[in-house]
């Protein structure tokens, strides 16, 4: 797909995501759900998000799979007779996805999918519904993080699944359509090389203990992390540190890349994440001085605010409104706001800063279910400084 053909500018983001997070979650949740619920999942994150290209993919990338949307849609309407294929399982699966897209979503939204589970139409139920909450949740996290990254590079959609989609129904939208398929694997493969199981291995043995790991690398283990699934804890935290950072092939700064993580928190109404990310990037700092002020003024920047723009250069100004750029639902990228990203950026520092912004999302997705709660340390941090832990007071920063 032309995603993997744009994120491997960035090599190690590349392998990262496809080794700990998508070979983490989608061979799990087809095995609890089944292939066609994890369509659906993809279908209703990308729909509520607004991105034709994921919403192409989710409906068309199963070989074999033919789902049929006006179905699901009529499902959604209340037409869950047991001739349609889609009942109320399928129903509260797409409407939770929906939900962890918007950042809205209620305890009513979750129990639904549990109460459900056992009447689901595709395939074996899982004897433990709540693993089906669990298979959501990833697949929706996963789903953000391409719905993002999609969105910010602007791809175009392959000619054959965007003529399969649209004689679905879905139309390309906002991005181009190919003729054809493109052709990104005209040259042979290498062989032999690492197995997918033996690429985990060495990405887990880099992590050992998750909770010394992610103390030495972030000065804590994220309350987020401590609830991740135990299964891929490890991969998630190996790929979260090393995007986010600074080091080895990275070319952004961690520092900024957490701002920008907090800027599409704040946006998207993330107050967990908007903390968090604010110590993060305090600690990250190589300016311990400026570091807090930063923290408190990277989203008035991001918007333009003239007193809160001074302690950023014009990059940083330009990549922070990317931030809250990606945050917005539908994403829409009006090129006076990129354009500046164009001319000082360099393609292989796009797509790190996309990825940034792309991390952010697969974040937020996971925490809009389990709502983790602020660390002691971090909200000391905040406590310390006077910042604000409410993301419509940093928005609003009245008197400041």
């Amino acid at each position: 797909p032309n995603t993997m053909a744009y994120l491997y500018r960035w090599p190690t983001a590349y392998k990262l995501f496809v080794y700990c997070q998508n070979v983490a979650t989608v061979p799990m949740a087809r095995q609890v759900v089944g292939t066609p619920m994890v369509s659906l999942i993809g279908y209703g994150a990308s729909r509520a998000h607004g991105c034709s290209y994921c919403t192409t993919h989710a409906i068309t990338l199963f070989e074999g799979l033919d789902v049929d949307v006006k179905a699901l849609e009529a499902a959604r309407e209340g037409d869950t007779d047991p001739a349609n294929p889609f009942g109320p399982f399928e129903v509260a699966v797409v409407e939770l996805s929906a939900r962890i897209a918007r950042n809205t979503v209620t305890d009513e939204a979750v129990e639904a999918v549990r109460a459900t589970a056992p009447q689901a139409r595709f395939g074996e139920p899982d004897p433990d519904p709540r693993r089906a909450v669990v298979a959501v949740t990833q697949m929706a996290s996963t789903m953000g993080f391409f719905n993002v990254f999609n969105d910010l590079v602007g791809l175009a959609t392959e000619g054959d699944m965007a003529r399969t989609a649209l004689s679905k129904g879905i139309e390309a939208g906002r991005h181009a359509v190919e003729e054809a398929n493109p052709d990104n694997l005209s040259h042979d493969l290498p062989e032999g090389g690492p197995t997918i199981p033996e690429m985990v291995a060495r990405y887990e043995a880099r992590v050992g203990d998750v909770g010394a790991y992610t103390t030495e690398h972030l000065g804590l283990t994220p309350a987020w992390m401590r609830v991740w699934p135990e299964a891929a804890r490890k991969l998630h935290a190996y790929m979260y540190v090393t995007l986010m950072g600074g080091d080895g092939e990275a070319v952004i700064g961690a520092e900024l890349k957490h701002l920008m993580a907090r800027v599409s928190a704040v946006a998207r109404d993330h107050g967990y994440l908007a903390a968090v990310e604010g110590f993060l990037a305090a600690r990250a700092a190589t300016d311990a001085d400026r570091a807090v002020e930063r923290v408190r003024h990277a989203y008035q920047a991001a918007i333009g605010r003239p007193e809160s723009m001074a302690l950023f250069d014009e990059r940083e100004r330009s990549a922070l409104r990317l931030a809250w750029l990606s945050a917005q639902i539908p994403l829409v990228t009006p090129q006076r706001f990129v354009e500046p990203l164009v001319t000082q950026y360099d393609d292989r520092e796009l797509i790190e800063l996309i990825v940034a912004c792309s991390t952010a999302a697969l974040v937020q997705r996971f925490c809009s279910v389990h709502k983790p709660e602020i660390e002691p340390a971090v909200r000391e941090f905040l406590s310390e400084h006077d910042l604000d832990t409410d993301p419509l007071d940093i928005r609003y920063p009245v008197g400041r």
